[in-house]
Order: C-alpha cells, then sequence, then structure tokens
C-alpha cells in the first residue's frame, strides 16, 4: 500500500469513525453527519 492509500485509510477508519470532536459536542464526524442527514430527510 502506497502512503497516499494508507492515509486514506487511517483518515476513513480511525478520525472519521471514532475520533471525537469538542466542536461536534464529542462525537465523531461520522456520527455529526449522519445525525445532520437524519434531520434534513425529516424536514
Amino acid at each position: 500500500m502506497d502512503g497516499e492509500a494508507e492515509m486514506f485509510a487511517f483518515i476513513e477508519s480511525y478520525y472519521k469513525a471514532r475520533r471525537l470532536h469538542s466542536k461536534n459536542d464529542y462525537r465523531s464526524p461520522n456520527e455529526t453527519e449522519f445525525n445532520w442527514r437524519s434531520r434534513a430527510s425529516a424536514a
């Protein structure tokens, strides 16, 4: 695996899926996006 593919895999598997962010009320970016899309489709 080259460096670019490894970086992409890291971002998708750890950074976006598990890392909690204080600006998102300590939720992961994936969780925040899911909640946003759920509210948008319900409207």
